[in-house]
């Protein structure tokens, strides 16, 4: 018992603790200089020295590749058309800095897996080229910079319609696509869908197969809405079923519906609990008030409403923590109905 309560102290020790992540950290650096002692390096699949060549060098791109390939991408270089210039170069240079390093043993560049384009897509690298007049930069810019294939550059569907829009080419899925067309359903597209569309379209995804505006337009969604009604918004929900969540969640409802349409609306038809006693003069409407006022409560609609918050001040001869309903609601009369809310709230 006393060897283990005095590990547990040692353990409650800062001292002990600081000693013990000192000893993680040193083993850590000792391992990282062992690596490296070793020749392990980070993989250099995407590490290649454009700066060196293009710049220092003055070498132009289409010196190591040929950018028009029958509709391919521009060639990457052998080893042996590398090994022109390195093969006296690298013979003082660590392995990892000869341009060997960057090819596998059947010859193929590290990188190209990197830059390679899906098969589905369809690249007429060539037509590129010549729409460029052979300025590569105009496309990969700062390549020339580069000290590393910049697969974080690659370019995105959006870049790509902006360009043919401007050259006025056609915007058809069938010119860029091989698979994809005006008739093809993602894969999320599946038997829940039409229940499910619409949490989709409200989180935005970036990607572009969860962007519906890909396919869809606007006019899509309000031609669909306007025929067919989400399955909750039955004769029930019209007349009381969607205050709830239109109070919980807005956002939910302005998917489809804008602040005009629930004003339009409510213009004619007040909710059925405005009645009654709800309103002027027994305001019986305050017992369903909830602090703080937000604009997801009673400012919803009536923004034109005097704050609550400019409530009379208390009498000087008040004191905080007094009890108000001892003399108020019984000796002094209340001039509103009491919800059991803290006076302290409005009556400051």
């Amino acid at each position: 018992m006393a060897l283990l309560d005095g590990d547990r102290e040692r353990r409650r020790d800062p001292r002990s603790r600081a000693a013990t992540a000192l000893l993680v950290l040193s083993v850590f650096l000792a391992g990282c200089a062992l690596m490296e002692a070793w020749g392990v390096k980070e993989d250099s699949s995407s590490t290649f020295n454009h700066s060196v060549h293009v710049i220092d060098n003055e070498l132009e791109c289409s010196f190591c590749h040929d950018p028009e390939t029958e509709g391919g991408p521009p060639t990457i270089p052998p080893l042996e058309f590398c090994s022109l210039c390195h093969s006296d170069e690298d013979v003082e240079k660590d392995p990892e800095d000869r341009a060997s390093w960057f090819y596998d043993e059947e010859g193929n560049h590290k990188g190209q897996s990197i830059v390679a384009l899906d098969e589905e897509l369809i690249f007429d690298h060539g037509a590129h080229v010549e729409l460029a007049g052979d300025d590569c930069l105009v496309c990969h810019e700062g390549y020339d910079e580069s000290e590393r294939i910049l697969v974080d550059d690659a370019f995105s569907m959006d870049e790509c319609s902006a360009c043919h829009d401007a050259l006025g080419v056609d915007d058809a899925c069938s010119v860029c696509h091989s698979v994809i067309d005006e008739n093809w359903v993602p894969e999320s597209h599946g038997q829940a869908w039409e229940r499910l569309h619409g949490q989709a379209f409200r989180m935005r995804q970036e990607a572009i197969t969860g962007r519906c505006e890909v396919c869809h337009s606007e006019s899509t969604c309000n031609s669909c809405h306007q025929s067919e009604t989400p399955r909750n918004h039955d004769n029930f929900w019209r007349l009381r079923g969607h205050a709830v969540p239109a109070t919980l969640d807005r956002d939910n409802c302005a998917v489809c519906h804008r602040d005009d349409g629930c004003i339009r609306c409510h213009e004619d038809t007040q909710p059925l609990n405005h009645k009654g006693s709800f309103g002027s003069p027994r305001n019986n409407h305050c017992l369903g008030c909830h602090f703080p006022l937000s604009s997801s409560g009673c400012l919803t609609c009536h923004k034109s409403t005097p704050s609550h918050n400019q409530a009379p001040d208390q009498p000087p001869d008040h004191v905080p923590g007094a009890d108000c309903r001892a003399c108020h609601g019984r000796n002094a009369p209340l001039r509103h109905v009491d919800d059991g809310s803290d006076c302290n709230a409005c009556h400051r």
